[in-house]
């Protein structure tokens, strides 16, 4: 019975341990994924809409160009 309580009680440890290990890195990507969005704000080509989507134009057609209407099929 003894062995059983000792290998349950390792276990346990065992699982905080893998569990605190992955706190760590979700905190680390959380401050890269911050750090990224901080350095897009800072770029002129990139916009920010009120709800904190980025994003860039990469290619804009003409203004006056084709658009599509309300009954418009895009393939």
């Amino acid at each position: 019975m003894a062995a059983k309580t000792i290998r349950a009680g390792l276990l346990i440890a065992l699982l905080f341990a893998v569990r605190a290990g992955a706190d760590e890195e979700v905190e680390v990507e959380v401050q890269t994924d911050d750090q990224i969005l901080e350095e897009n704000r800072q770029r002129d080509e990139v916009t920010e809409t009120s709800t904190g989507l980025q994003y860039e134009v990469l290619k804009s057609g003409p203004a006056d160009g084709a658009h599509p209407e309300a009954q418009s099929k895009i393939a």
